[in-house]
């Protein structure tokens, strides 16, 4: 059921101060890319990192030491897209007939092989007790509990999840019976949805925190993208860098958002948006762009920066 918000429209074209960091970077060995998605609150990041041609995944402990994680079998590529507390590793891995597939991998190293429906597997997320939103080649979501339980939902034409907090709320986005309506949602434990959709762009969700908050991006009038938070109650708050696109990847327990902005130059600058609204500009050193994919509640961002040798991974810390 479609419930209209209310939005309130902050549009800030603010001087952002640079955030006051340590910076560590890091590269998975012998990688020319190195892309970090997601980190637990001891550290221990997982993404995707490409040798030649080949895309694997990667977790890295505190220590710095990275293992690869490639499912057993013919594996043309596989990524990581979530990691847990408990050290739980989320993913996906492409077959010799380039179908998707999903991975759990377990710290004993024993991996279990998720397919839902047809048409291929891709996971999205994974909350701290092992539950997991994905999605079906056939444009079904689904929730995976942490006992192999499956319950599948489709919304529209095509249903697309993005991620899932630790109520097992989750939230995505899908196409009207039009074929080219685009609409955000939020589905709660018990099978409830609301639908979303900021304007008349597209409206795309990318991370929910414990309490039901929102962050993700719409495509206003200007037809630069911009960020928003929505709060339980479907309050919506938008926010920009302005003259550019803002992208908000990543939200805390606390509400503070992380991200990138692209400015009218073309260069990418991460960003952290704290509770009381300020936007603060995190860049790597000598950087020729950065990124920011990932937020902690004790606010240690993660994310990926550019310089002529190629693309790595940096940690960012106060």
């Amino acid at each position: 059921m479609f419930k209209a918000p209310l939005v309130s429209l902050l549009l800030a074209s603010l001087t952002l101060p640079v955030f006051s960091q340590s910076i560590t970077t890091f590269d998975v060995p012998g990688a020319r890319i190195t892309t970090p998605v997601s980190i637990t609150p001891g550290g221990v990041i997982v993404g995707s990192y490409e040798i030649g041609n080949t895309t694997h995944a990667f977790v890295r402990y505190p220590d710095g030491s990275t293992v690869t994680l490639d499912p057993p079998g013919v594996v043309t590529r596989s990524s990581a897209a979530a990691v847990n507390a408990a050290g739980q590793v989320m993913g996906g891995y492409g077959d010799s007939s380039f179908l998707e597939h999903g991975f759990l991998w377990n710290t004993d190293g024993d991996y279990t092989i998720i397919d839902v429906g047809t048409g291929g597997t891709f996971l999205a997320d994974m909350n701290p007790v092992g539950d997991i939103c994905g999605s079906t080649g056939a444009g079904e979501g689904f929730l995976r509990r942490a006992d192999g339980t499956v319950t599948t939902f489709s919304l529209g034409v095509s249903t697309s999840t993005i991620a899932i907090n630790s109520s097992d709320q989750i939230i995505g986005s899908y196409f009207a019976s039009n074929g080219t309506d685009q609409y955000a949602f939020v589905r709660d434990a018990d099978g409830t949805v609301s639908s979303f959709r900021i304007g008349m762009g597209g409206t795309f969700p990318h991370s929910i925190n414990s309490a039901g908050v929102i962050t993700g991006n719409y495509v206003g009038k200007d037809r630069f993208l911009h960020g928003f938070l929505r709060q339980p109650d479907g309050m919506i708050v938008s926010f920009t860098r302005h003259a550019s696109s803002t992208f908000a990847n990543a939200l805390n327990a606390s509400g503070t958002v992380a991200g990138y902005y692209s400015a009218p130059s073309g260069k990418a600058h991460g960003f952290v948006r704290t509770p009381n609204s300020a936007l603060i500009t995190i860049d790597v050193p000598e950087a020729l762009g950065t990124t920011i994919a990932d937020i902690t509640d004790a606010g240690v961002v993660i994310g990926q920066y550019y310089d002529s040798a190629g693309d790595h991974g940096f940690i960012a810390t106060k």
